[in-house]
Formats: C-alpha cells, structure tokens, sequence
C-alpha cells in the first residue's frame, strides 16, 4: 500500500499524497493527516484488521533548499537527505553535516576497529558460526559483509594487494580521508584523518598545494583520484606500500550522510548505484567516484540498478537482508547530538517498516531536472516489512538484524526467518 494514491471502498475515501506509512491498526476510526494539511476521517476500519496509514508533515520542500547549495540537485538522490530536509529543515541538515564532519575520524574508527578485530577472530578460527556474522566493510565503510565472505569479496571488487582511501569532499576540500591497506582481502593496517591531522595541511609535491585543498585546483575526478594516488605512494608513512594497487574512492557529504542513517543493506547497495550512475539519473557526474575504477563494479553498473543491486548484495550479504546496525558509539553520538534524528530515522522508520529486498530493487527515483514537479519514490505495492511481526524490539533491530529473505520472498516475515541478531563479535545466533 505505497503508491500515491490510495483508495479502498470501507474507507469510502480517494487519498492523495506522497508517502503512505504502515502501522497495526487496531481501533475502528483513525485520522489521517497529510502533507497538505487535510485531515481525513476514514471509519468502518474493523474489518481492516491490519493497516493503518500516517503521514509525517512536511513542513519544507525542495525549492526551500538556498539555490547557492551547490550539491542541491544531488541531494533528492538521498531519500533520507531529503527526508530530513522535509521535515526538519534545511539548517538542520546543516547541523547533521557540521557535526559528522566533527566526529568522523572517531565514528570511522570505531566501525575499522570492530570489523578487523572480528576477522581477526574469523582467520583464528575463535568466531563461531561466521555466516551468521556481520561487519561494516573496509572499504566503502558503509555497506556491511558477511564475515566469511569479506576477504574474497574485497579481493574480487579491489584487487589482492591493495590501498584503499575513502575521501569526503565538501566545498572544495578534503575534510576527511580513511586509508586501508589489505593484501588477499585481509587488513593489514589502517589510518584515519580529518581536519584537524598534518596530513591534511602537507603540501602535494607535484601541485603545491595542501592536500585538503587539493579540489580547489583540480576539479576533475579522474585527475584528483591521481593527485591523492601520488600524494600518498609518496608519502613516508605509506612508502613500504608503494607498489601495491592504489584505489581512490571520492565521495561528497550527502552520499555518506544518507546511508549513515539507511536502514537495511539493500537501501544502502541501491544509494550507491543512484549517486554511481549519470546514465540513469541524468544528472551532470556522479556523486561518488572510484579512480581507477574497479573492473567488477563497472561492469556491475553499467547492467542496470536491478542487476547492480543483485549482484552487490549476493557477494556480501548471500543475497540476504540485513537491517543495518547503528553501534553503540555511534547511537549515543546521534541521541546526544542529534535527538530529532534519532526519532525520525529509527523511531519513526521502524514504525513505517523497511522495504523488502523487491521493493527495495524496483525503486523508481526522481529524475533531474524535473525536480520541481515533485520527487517521487515509488516502491512496488506491497507492505514493508515490521519489525513487530519478527517480535523484534526498535531496541534488537538497531543492532542489525540478518534475515533469510531475497529477492524473491514476498513476506509475510516472523522470527523463524531471523538468522541473527547483532554486528560482528557481538552477535546473537537463533
């Protein structure tokens, strides 16, 4: 029940709206209120049994983001950017921006330390059950791995000697770089660095200038991707590494923000293809760029979202749905700082339910530049899953939830589909 419009004859009612939310009913008059500020009367629900429909207010929409932005037209790629920008506001955005580019150093290194500490117990054979263990990645660190298949599936996207750096970009500076280094996929060293580390204000030796205003004198991908490539095979730190493969991943803010707060695996695959592919949404360049670009994800985009998604999630997840898990750090982090975050995200989010897999695949996105007549995302009719008919808690399912659902399974979910419950050495097997 996620199309636009909604009609059913015991509501004796046409709803017009933009999102439609699911909920258990259980009372026989319910109230209805929508982005336009109508607020519907539907009665004779008791036959119903399972629905109930809420709208979230918007109170901003996307002409109300400043026309100097200059990321405006990528951010409806990141429903969850736009999202809060709907509802809490374009400042608030803001303020969600302002203080990941604070604290993101200490959120990165918490997901790297978890995730090495957890193959590290893999390779030493002290993780039980490792098909049923889930990590962030390494690279990109926003997507999650099942254990037993990390190594094989960095080594196939990446290469098996290889150094990795993940470079956040905003305003034409680097505010934040994380650099792996892996041989046959298994982590041998890593490093993080923001705005505050000297490595940011060195001086690249080809361009003189420092390194994290290195976008304010190359402004194509393809060029900067080689600049950080040189600047770090030259740097001292990195020299013993100097003739391993060198893979460079550039990123802007809203990209990293919208998957930080995605719910499940399948969201976040399905995020990186929309800001990967100019073909699909028509926009001027991607949002995110690998230089050079690994064989296997090229390939995998030019297939198409469906097949991009299918494929991505097969090598890290077996195809599987994972609600992806916010750790403790990080939901500490969010609750101090960002209170209405936490509520619109997770709270509100469980309640609407997180697509199937299906669902998730066949999105349809907006397309640039006819946001002005409205961003649409249209999911395949059907409901979302709950986290309530699993018998789950809001409180379970923020620690990551690994389901026995694929691209085929239609629902309804319950328990007997969870395989575990938890992210990396702390994980719950059923």
């Amino acid at each position: 029940m996620h199309n636009e419009i909604f009609f059913n004859e015991k509501f004796q009612n046409w709803l017009l709206i933009t999102e439609l939310y699911l909920l258990k009913i259980n009372k026989f008059e319910i109230s209805i209120y929508c982005r336009v500020g109508i607020l519907i009367q539907i009665s004779d629900c008791q036959d119903m049994g399972v629905f109930r429909h809420l709208v979230e207010e918007e109170k901003y929409y996307y002409g109300d983001i400043p026309a100097e932005e200059e990321r405006k037209i990528y951010f409806p790629m990141n429903r969850n950017v736009m999202r809060i920008i709907k509802i809490l506001g374009y400042d608030y955005y803001l303020k969600y921006l302002d203080n990941f580019f604070q604290d993101a150093k200490m959120l990165s290194s918490f997901r790297c330390k978890e995730t090495v500490l957890t193959m590290k117990e893999c390779i030493e054979g002290r993780l039980p059950e490792p098909s049923k263990v889930l990590a962030y990645s390494l690279f990109p660190p926003i997507w999650v791995v099942r254990t037993d298949l990390h190594a094989g599936t960095t080594s196939l996207l990446f290469g098996e000697s290889v150094i990795s750096s993940f470079s956040m970009i905003h305003e034409e500076r680097i505010i934040f770089c994380h650099i792996i280094a892996a041989d046959n996929g298994v982590p041998l060293n890593f490093w993080f660095y923001d705005s505050d580390d000297d490595l940011m204000e060195m001086f690249h030796p080809r361009y003189s200038v420092r390194f994290n205003k290195l976008p304010t004198v190359i402004k194509r991908p393809e060029k900067l991707g080689f600049a950080i490539s040189t600047f770090l095979k030259e740097h001292s730190e990195f020299a013993s590494l100097k003739h391993a493969q060198l893979v460079n991943c550039l990123s802007h803010g809203e990209i990293v923000l919208n998957c930080l707060v995605e719910l499940s695996n399948f969201e976040v695959i399905g995020a990186l293809f929309d800001n990967l592919s100019t073909s699909q949404n028509k926009l001027p360049e991607p949002a995110v760029n690998f230089m050079p670009y690994p064989f296997m994800l090229k390939n995998y985009l030019s297939l198409g979202r469906k097949s991009y998604v299918k494929r991505l999630s097969g090598l890290t997840t077996d195809g599987k749905l994972y609600l992806q898990p916010l750790l403790q750090h990080e939901k500490e982090w969010i609750s101090e700082k960002l209170p209405e975050l936490f509520d619109l995200i997770w709270n509100k989010g469980y309640d609407r339910g997180i697509p199937f897999p299906f669902q998730s695949v066949n999105l349809m996105m907006p397309k640039f530049p006819d946001y002005e007549k409205g961003l649409s995302y249209k999911y395949p009719e059907g409901d979302f899953l709950s986290i309530e008919d699993a018998n789950l808690s809001k409180e379970e399912a923020i620690k990551g939830v690994y389901f026995n659902y694929g691209l085929d399974d239609r629902g309804p979910i319950d328990e007997k589909r969870i395989i575990s419950v938890g992210h990396g050495r702390n994980t719950r097997f059923y």
